[in-house]
């Protein structure tokens, strides 16, 4: 009896001592834990600080460009084609079936495009096809705004000028192309640019698309808004004059951003010469018909893939 009740004195008075260890160590790994989130946090300032400023907000101000003139459009054209045709919205259901039918069927292909061209040529050719783009529709709604909006609002009085179905037309034609230059644009930046300007960095490639990725949030938040209050204060074909010079200039801002960036990250350059030295060399042992039919059916297995999904219906709703 004597030994058991010392042995239950005994754990009893051990149990403060093992509490205290546990607590020590939960300590000692929170510490741990601390340093090591500082640490990281050091680290990571560090790779950017690496980073020079000036291609850095290149960079950056390039994709705001860019955003804000694609979700300013995004927003502008069905607005102004609800404003246009009134009494239907079937202009507007055309502009974004086609735009969306465009992009299933032929972004992939342009995302290949990103893999079989040189870096820089392709996202200058990009942008200025963006851009031009732009200016055509703008300039496209300007003429539906001023010269031909009479005969848009004498509607169920008298026919429409064929003018007007043309126009429409060249509109829905020229958004949905604009549609897969601006997906050029985006998988070439942010898919291709910024993984080789992270150079394997992890934390540099999560800060980096952080940054193109809260661009994109601020564009689509306040783009819209801008839109209406333009057409709201001014009018709807001073809104349009206003956008179609803002694409004439950020035309030529977002060249000279890119040429900095590029100029600035010769690792864009270094990274580019191994690889188009491969792909010349696959070039070479596939004769271009072998590589059509090889485009054709690596699109239609896309194609197919996408069908299949169960998002499918509901990412044409959208």
């Amino acid at each position: 009896m004597a030994d058991s009740s010392n042995v239950g004195a005994s754990s009893t008075a051990q149990q403060p001592v093992i509490e205290l260890q546990r607590l020590r160590s939960t300590s000692t790994r929170d510490r741990e834990n601390t340093q090591m989130a500082q640490e990281d946090e050091i680290a990571t300032s560090e790779e950017i600080h690496r980073v020079k400023w000036i291609p850095l907000l290149s960079l950056v101000g390039q994709h705001f460009s860019s955003s804000w003139g694609e979700r300013s459009y995004e927003f502008a054209s069905y607005l102004y084609l609800i404003v246009l045709f009134p009494d239907s919205l079937i202009p507007a259901s055309l502009l974004g079936f086609a735009v969306t039918v465009t992009g299933v069927a032929l972004s992939g292909r342009v995302g290949r495009l990103v893999d079989e061209h040189k870096r820089l040529p392709f996202v200058r050719t990009f942008i200025a096809l963006q851009k031009i783009l732009q200016l055509i529709t703008y300039g496209l709604f300007l003429v539906l705004f001023r010269p031909l909006r009479p005969s848009i609002d004498d509607f169920g009085k008298q026919p429409k000028s064929p003018a007007v179905y043309l126009l429409l037309a060249l509109i829905i034609v020229s958004s949905s192309v604009m549609g897969l230059a601006t997906a050029g644009i985006n998988v070439a930046i942010q898919r291709d640019w910024v993984v080789a300007i992270s150079q394997g960095s992890h934390t540099l490639l999560t800060r980096l698309n952080t940054y193109l990725r809260r661009v994109d949030l601020v564009c689509k938040l306040l783009a819209p808004l801008l839109v209406s209050l333009l057409t709201t204060t001014i009018s709807y074909s001073g809104a349009v004059t206003f956008y179609l010079i803002y694409a004439a200039v950020t035309l030529a801002v977002e060249q000279l951003w890119i040429r900095v960036v590029w100029n600035y990250f010769e690792v864009l350059a270094t990274d580019e010469k191994s690889k188009w030295e491969k792909r010349r060399e696959e070039r070479v042992e596939r004769s271009p018909p072998k590589r059509f039919l090889e485009g054709l059916y690596q699109q239609g297995k896309d194609l197919k893939e996408f069908f299949a999904l169960p998002i499918f219906l509901s990412s044409l709703s959208m």
